[in-house]
């Protein structure tokens, strides 16, 4: 059944793009459907986490379209708080942890990764997204 739904919109897709008679309606519903796409890309990054909230911008920078899933690994020394989209909801990951977020299927996709150490502590992060 998924097989089938896939052809069927990769189908509307082809139609709406091809289209020389495309209304705004039609190019607005094209580019949410072409950013829900998974398309299955490995995107694995390493960051620097310090006492300065900082954020990888997924959408504005390179791969210049969210993720449908992440995997962090703390490699330490000290913990790491890590937020997706929204920086007040942050989860702490502890040195030598490993947590992972899916949004395939999902309404919001992951668009912005935040993550900060408590001050006078450091982190290095493995961040690896798939889109």
């Amino acid at each position: 059944m998924a097989f089938v739904t896939m052809i069927l919109v990769a189908d509307l897709v082809l139609r709406l793009t091809s289209s020389a008679s495309a209304t705004p309606a039609d190019t607005t519903l094209t580019q949410y459907i072409q950013s829900q796409t998974y398309v299955g890309v490995s995107d694995p990054r390493v960051v620097a986490a310090t006492s300065v909230l900082s954020y990888l911008d997924l959408v504005g920078g390179h791969p210049y379209t969210p993720w449908v899933s992440v995997n962090f690994i703390n490699d330490g020394p000290d913990p790491v708080k890590i937020a997706i989209n929204y920086p007040a909801a942050l989860y702490e990951l502890l040195a030598d942890e490993a947590a992972s977020v899916y949004r395939i299927g999902a309404q919001e996709r992951i668009a912005v990764i935040f993550f900060v150490c408590e001050r006078g502590e450091r982190a290095s992060l493995r961040v690896i997204g798939e889109y």
